[in-house]
């Protein structure tokens, strides 16, 4: 689009210059010399245009064409990059199967690889769990006897309670059988 507008401007203002130019030598009056010069440079503009236009395209067509290396050498990067792109998906279409492939010839030596490590690491995990061993049985006696303790402790809290209600209970059956509600 920007060498389509350079070519408008550049042929409206070439025409404009030569029409005026020969309206100049003919000695014309002003006002014609403006006319002549504006029509003229309305058609030069459009004839830059299109040979612009033209011009583009055939650019475009022969950019499409170029190889990687001739765009380079041109110092044209864009068509480099155009010229490349498919080169390069291709490269990344290969690339990705043999990563795949490459992946599958190593899944079981990784596996290998895994087993051998967990292999290794067992002993070190039952040596550890030997060595924790009488401290997690100490921890649960001393669970025990704290939970036997608070249990000792509830019951004894708890029989006080019954009997301070079966007192409580003889207060208001007053030996007669009958309840007698106190209102303090």
């Amino acid at each position: 689009m920007g060498k389509i507008l350079k070519g408008v401007l550049l042929g409206g203002a070439v025409g404009a210059g030569i029409a005026g130019v020969q309206a100049m030598r003919r000695d014309d009056p002003t006002d014609q010399v403006i006319e002549r010069a504006a029509k003229a440079g309305a058609e030069a503009a459009v004839v830059g245009g299109i040979v612009a236009f033209v011009l583009d395209r055939r650019a475009r067509r022969r950019v499409r064409s170029l190889t990687v290396g001739e765009a380079l050498r041109e110092r044209n990067f864009a068509a480099a990059a155009i010229a490349a792109k498919p080169v390069v998906e291709h490269a990344l279409e290969i690339a990705k199967e043999r990563a795949e492939r490459a992946a599958e010839a190593a899944k079981p030596r990784v596996e290998h690889a895994a087993e051998a490590a967990l292999d290794r690491a067992r002993p070190a995990v039952e040596r550890v769990a030997d060595a924790a061993r009488p401290h997690v049985e100490h921890a649960g006696e001393v669970a025990r006897e704290r939970a036997s303790a608070a249990g000792e402790h509830a019951r004894e809290r708890a029989a006080a309670a019954a009997e301070t209600a079966r007192e409580r209970l003889a207060e208001s059956l007053n030996g007669n059988g009958r309840v007698t509600i106190k209102v303090a």
